[in-house]
């Protein structure tokens, strides 16, 4: 009989964490990491403001998650000429040009992109500039 793997920690979570996206970083890209809450809130953060981590880390606070933004529901790396589209759970899409989305810190609020009224942001997705390709995130 073999050897069984055990697998490797990629993150330790605390008890109410939980994954809602991850993103492969191209070295010397001018890309920004785009956070979309729940209640509609968001914001874009330069990549230069997130340390390497190892395997097993903690990882870094990227929002401050208040009572009126709601939860994080998703993460996309975005260019300037990306638009987004953000979904709710009651049926109502629109879409975002990135570059109209402002700049922030990590441990910020963002801004509104999106007034969800009754309903919550459920999905987000990434239209590319090359040829309206749609790069979908539940």
């Amino acid at each position: 009989m073999g050897r069984v793997s055990q697998g490797v920690i990629g993150i330790r979570l605390d008890k109410d964490d939980s994954v809602i996206g991850m993103e492969s970083i191209v070295s010397g890209s001018k890309q920004t990491l785009l956070t979309i809450t729940e209640n509609g809130f968001g914001k874009r953060t330069e990549l230069d403001e997130y340390r390497v981590q190892v395997r097993a880390g903690k990882g870094v606070i990227t929002y401050k998650i208040t009572p009126k933004t709601g939860e994080v529901v998703g993460v996309k790396l975005v260019d300037e000429d990306d638009d987004i589209m953000l979904v709710t759970d009651t049926g109502t899409i629109i879409r975002i040009k990135v570059s109209e989305i402002s700049i922030l810190g990590r441990p910020t609020q963002g801004v509104t992109l999106m007034r969800t009224n009754e309903g919550k942001v459920v999905s987000i997705e990434k239209i590319s500039d090359d040829n309206d390709t749609v790069e979908e995130e539940k």
